[in-house]
């Protein structure tokens, strides 16, 4: 029998407080992978976990405090001010 497994293989927290997601999408027959793919995909301090998988919503409420979070966007207000052209 053909079972399809989602799981998450890596969660990576990078300074700005990104967390880099990679889950893994196996396919076993009769228990034994016999293929199997990676996917990855990032949120930022900014964005909404509470549908997320609990492992994932437990370190985004350890790692994006407030603080985290204004950092964050100040830091996108200055990215833009660069791309602009008005720094």
């Amino acid at each position: 029998m053909l079972e399809k497994q989602k799981t998450i293989n890596k969660i990576e927290v990078l300074e700005n407080g990104v967390l880099q997601i990679r889950e893994k999408n196996s396919i076993l027959e009769d228990g034994k992978e016999i293929s199997s793919s990676f996917h990855r995909y990032c949120l930022t301090p900014l964005d909404d976990a509470s549908e997320k998988e609990e492992e994932i919503q437990n370190i985004a409420n350890t790692v994006w405090t407030q603080a985290k979070k204004d950092a964050y966007s100040a830091s996108l207000s200055v990215e833009e001010d660069v791309v602009g052209g008005e720094a």
